[in-house]
């Protein structure tokens, strides 16, 4: 059996969490926690030392940590503060600065266009009948991006550089 399959649940709960944000602004705890718990699995399979899983483990605990300010200062939600440590944690440190750069600028992105799609909606109600999601952002008094989305394909995007990935790879 192949240690790529060890990988298999990183794509897949990120991808559940990012799809659940966009549907309905909630990324379950289970994604976070699925993240977490497959993470330990692909650690063990991967051959890394014990010091690479403390690596690991201080940069989720960092973005923890951040994700604890970005929620106190209304910028994110609490569980986006949860879903981009347990990313970062599969990231560790030859990683995170992409998954944080990638995130940050798909996540502008992603903000430009949940406002350019409000200011269509508020001109064209008609066009919001057609999705529950669509009526929420047409109605919404305070715009929210998906941020679980951007954290998501960030992730997905960075995965390539870490350590994590290349262990598993056989690289």
């Amino acid at each position: 059996m192949s240690l790529v399959l060890f990988a298999a649940p990183f794509p897949l709960l990120l991808i559940f969490g990012a799809l659940s944000d966009l549907a309905r602004y909630i990324i379950p705890n289970r994604c976070s926690l699925g993240l977490i718990g497959a993470f330990f699995i692909a650690f063990l399979a991967s051959g890394l030392g014990w010091a690479d899983l403390g690596e690991h483990a201080l940069v989720a605990l960092s973005a923890l940590a951040a994700g604890f300010v970005l929620f106190a200062l209304g910028v994110w939600g609490a569980a986006d503060g949860k879903f981009l440590p347990a990313a970062l944690l599969w990231l560790g440190p030859s990683a995170w600065l992409h998954g944080v750069f990638y995130t940050a600028l798909l996540g502008g992105l992603l903000s430009l266009l949940v406002m350019s799609l409000h200011r269509t909606l508020r001109q064209w109600p008609i066009l919001a009948l057609w999705s529950p999601a669509m009526r929420r952002l047409s109605n919404a008094q305070k715009l929210h991006a998906p941020y679980g989305a951007a954290i998501a394909l960030g992730a997905l995007l960075a995965f390539p550089h870490s350590d994590l990935f290349a262990a598993l790879a056989g690289l």
